[in-house]
């Protein structure tokens, strides 16, 4: 029998097993305030100026290392502050902790398998590739393709695989553009062989 409060403190596990947005694909950017650039100068994450006022680092952030957060308990507000969909579910009772770390498992390998396979020239870009700012360039890239050419039959598996990724990214963890994005690029490669028929 669980406890009061017990689901506030599984959200807080799961968020701390995670790390999804920390690894650059539910997220480009994340907004710091000038003190914040100042106390984490030595962090490793890389600041630059948003907008006049704003400041941002990068994502995939460099303090998320080899699974897990080094700053944890001293981040920046705006991580301190974010709970994606998931976590509030498991705060409201409505999915179970075990549950919930099958469905980060199930992203997680999806993503992993989107960076191995993206178009990147090293291993080493691959690693500080922003996942979620590449999904975004690859589908420009294929609806650009797709007008001049047949896309490849590797082409079509990724963009399939991006978009039952993005699914789960969308209905657990944060509401994204890419979702209808991928969904219209899976329809037109769904009816291609359609197209050629008639």
């Amino acid at each position: 029998m669980m406890s009061l409060g017990d689901t506030a403190l599984q959200a807080s596990e799961l968020c701390a097993q995670c790390g999804l947005c920390c690894t650059g694909f539910l997220f480009s950017h994340a907004d710091v305030t000038a003190e914040e650039v100042e106390t984490f100068s030595d962090s490793g994450l890389s600041f630059y100026m948003r907008s006049p006022g704003k400041n941002a680092f990068r994502q995939p952030c460099a303090c998320y290392r080899q699974g897990q957060c080094t700053t944890y308990e001293s981040r920046p507000a705006v991580c301190v502050e974010y709970y994606c969909s998931l976590q509030k579910k498991i705060m409201n009772g409505s999915i179970a902790l075990e549950d919930g770390r099958r469905i980060v498992g199930t992203v997680k390998r999806q993503a992993d398998w989107l960076l191995r396979n993206a178009d990147a020239p090293t291993d080493e870009k691959r690693k500080g590739l922003c996942l979620r700012d590449f999904l975004y360039v690859f589908h420009g890239k294929l609806e650009q393709e797709r007008k001049n050419r047949d896309l490849t039959e590797a082409e079509k598996d990724y963009a399939l695989k991006a978009f039952e990724c993005i699914k789960y990214v969308d209905r657990f963890f944060a509401k994204t553009s890419r979702l209808v994005m991928y969904a219209r690029l899976v329809q037109a490669i769904r009816a291609e062989p359609r197209n050629r028929e008639l």
